[in-house]
């Protein structure tokens, strides 16, 4: 039977992980933290594409989207970083869709994260653009079944995952973002106080967040690219929720589970990760998540998208450089050992 620390390792990795034989881990806070989460099931989880959500949730998109038009500005050394990526990275944007992404937050995150994609795609650098909710408020499916087992205690999660792809690694940057600009526009339409209320149509699709899970995602996804510098940029306000699941397990089991995401990927995974939060956001929660690099977006501005672009380059060059060093001590130890059977012959 597989521990609880092997279960959330396989989640991140697709599958065990070397580094997991050592003994001292098992005495570690994260592997403590780890054992306590699990899933009652995963039958009604989903991965959907953003277009088809819609129109199963009868949400038509405009045909012309009305979005604020800003130049993006990128400095000249962000130029240069970004352009020695050129076919050499994949970057991940990871947006929040819980309830308190309602108004001008999930407004600034879809505006963030299309133009930020944008860029890098203009630098030649590959992206995805994902967003991550729960399909029901307050327990969907699987908490159905959890009463029809006769709640048993100790469930773990009892919410079912909606896990959504506004765009893959493989789609055209013309059709994305053109899409994501009706996106926008169409949460735009709901913020106005005499906006009719079918125009906040687009807030139907935010619910719950679980966070851990939804980085373990896409920091999968991001697996099959082992040639590139990978990077996940998380839009989000930090702070996991499903009151379905707190409410029958120990209160802080989502935050516990980002928590441990967070740092196996910063301790054990080639793979980068930060967090970029709106200034507003960050000011209400008391605990954040364990993200070495965090950006802090001030009230949303046209310098938004080119601040979190900078901050991108600067993680990726790091990324690559300690990519190099690791090869770089692997390949030492190579000729150490051969060396010393050559001695030894």
């Amino acid at each position: 039977m597989r521990t609880g620390i092997e279960r959330v390792v396989d989640n991140i990795f697709g599958g065990p992980q070397e580094w997991l034989r050592d003994k001292n881990l098992h005495l570690s806070p994260l592997f403590k933290a780890a054992v306590s989460y699990k899933v009652f099931t995963t039958a009604f989880d989903e991965e959907v594409r953003i277009k088809s959500l819609l129109r199963r949730q009868d949400i038509r998109l405009p045909k012309k989207p009305d979005i604020p038009e800003f130049e993006l500005y990128t400095h000249d050394d962000t130029a240069k970083a970004l352009g020695a990526f050129k076919d050499k990275a994949t970057v991940t944007l990871l947006i929040d869709h819980s309830g308190s992404q309602r108004g001008g937050a999930g407004t600034a995150n879809l505006i963030l994260a299309g133009a930020v994609a944008q860029e890098l795609s203009d630098f030649g650098i590959v992206t995805e653009v994902l967003g991550y909710t729960t399909k029901a408020w307050k327990g969907g499916q699987a908490r159905e079944e959890w009463l029809k087992a006769g709640r048993p205690s100790n469930p773990g999660r009892l919410n079912d995952l909606r896990h959504i792809i506004y765009k893959s690694r493989y789609d055209g940057d013309n059709e994305y973002q053109t899409l994501m600009n009706k996106c926008i526009s169409l949460s735009i339409s709901g913020r106005a106080p005499e906006a009719p209320p079918e125009t906040h149509a687009f807030e139907r699709i935010l619910r719950e967040n679980i966070d851990g899970e939804a980085i373990a995602w896409a920091h999968r996804r991001l697996l099959s690219r082992p040639n590139d510098t990978r990077l996940i940029v998380v839009l989000s306000d930090e702070s996991p929720v499903d009151d379905s699941t707190v409410s029958v397990n120990f209160s802080n089991i989502l935050h516990d589970h980002a928590d441990t995401v967070i740092k196996i990927i910063q301790q054990h995974s080639p793979i980068g990760i930060m967090s970029a939060v709106q200034d507003d956001q960050i000011s209400r929660n008391n605990r954040l998540l364990p993200y070495e690099t965090r950006h802090i977006v001030p009230d949303f501005t046209p310098q938004a998208p080119t601040m979190i672009t900078c901050a991108v380059a600067e993680l990726l060059e790091g990324i690559a450089d300690k990519l190099h060093d690791t090869k770089r001590r692997a390949n030492n130890r190579m000729h150490y050992s051969k060396h010393r059977r050559l001695v030894k012959a």
